[in-house]
């Protein structure tokens, strides 16, 4: 029993995991984009 609780634990964190990477990836790209103008604005000045 407390094996398969375990097992079962690791697949939902690693659905959590995955959901929270993807989220981390869609948020990395415009926030990367924004913080590359923002310098590019600040070294051009």
């Amino acid at each position: 029993m407390t094996a398969n609780n375990a097992s079962g634990g690791g697949e939902m964190d690693k659905r959590q995991d995955t959901k929270t990477i993807e989220l981390c990836c869609l948020l990395a790209v415009p926030v990367s984009l924004l913080l590359t103008v923002v310098f590019a604005g600040m070294v051009l000045g």
